[in-house]
C-alpha cells in the first residue's frame, strides 16, 4: 500500500482551471481515486452529474497504477455501485502478455520491477484480473482486447507488437 497522501501536482491543476475556464460543463475536481466516496461526495461531482441518468465513467491508464494493497476491486466495486442502470464504464490498463507469448511476457515482468520506484508505481496485470473491474457489466464487442483491436489499423502489420500486446482496453454497460 502506498502511504504517501495524494497531492494533486500544482502546475496540472493551475493550468487544468485555466483551460476551463469559460466552460460551463466542465469543472476539475481534486481526488484519490483509491477513495471513491470521497469523489463521488465531492460537491462539484455531485452538481454536475445526475447519478439518477446514465453517466459514462473513464478510466484510461490509471489503475495499473494502483497497488493491490490499495484493492482496486473494492474501488470499482464502489464506482460501479454508484453509477445507474445504462451507465458505461471504459478502462485502460497495462496487462501481462498471455502464456502464448513467453518471451514477451518475461520482458514485462522485467519491465514492471524497472517501472516501480524512481518511476512510481506500475502493475502489469492478467486479463482476468483486469476483467474483473467490469464486474458483472456487459462487455461491448470486441470486448477487453489490446487497445489497438479496437480500431484495427488498415495493414497486417502492427508497427510495435510488444506494446499492443501490453495495453488492454475495453467498455461495459450496466444492464
Amino acid at each position: 500500500m502506498w502511504e504517501k497522501p495524494y497531492r494533486p501536482d500544482p502546475v496540472v491543476y493551475t493550468h487544468s482551471k485555466a483551460l476551463i475556464a469559460d466552460a460551463l460543463t466542465t469543472d476539475f475536481v481534486v481526488g484519490d481515486v483509491r477513495r471513491p466516496a470521497e469523489i463521488l461526495a465531492d460537491p462539484v461531482v455531485r452538481s454536475m452529474i445526475d447519478f439518477d441518468r446514465p453517466v459514462g465513467l473513464l478510466l484510461f491508464a490509471l489503475l495499473h497504477h494502483v497497488d493491490d494493497g490499495d484493492d482496486p476491486e473494492r474501488i470499482m466495486s464502489e464506482f460501479r455501485a454508484a453509477m445507474p442502470s445504462g451507465s458505461y464504464l471504459a478502462i485502460s490498463s497495462l496487462r501481462l502478455p498471455g502464456p502464448d507469448l513467453p518471451e514477451l511476457r518475461a520482458i514485462t515482468i522485467e519491465g514492471e520491477k524497472v517501472h516501480t520506484g524512481p518511476f512510481g508505481r506500475m502493475r502489469w496485470r492478467e486479463d482476468e484480473e483486469i476483467r474483473g473491474w467490469f464486474g458483472d457489466w456487459e462487455l461491448i464487442p470486441p470486448g477487453l482486447v489490446p487497445l489497438g483491436d479496437w480500431r484495427p489499423p488498415v495493414t497486417d502489420k502492427t508497427p510495435y507488437p510488444e506494446i499492443q500486446h501490453s495495453f488492454s482496453g475495453g467498455v461495459a454497460r450496466k444492464r
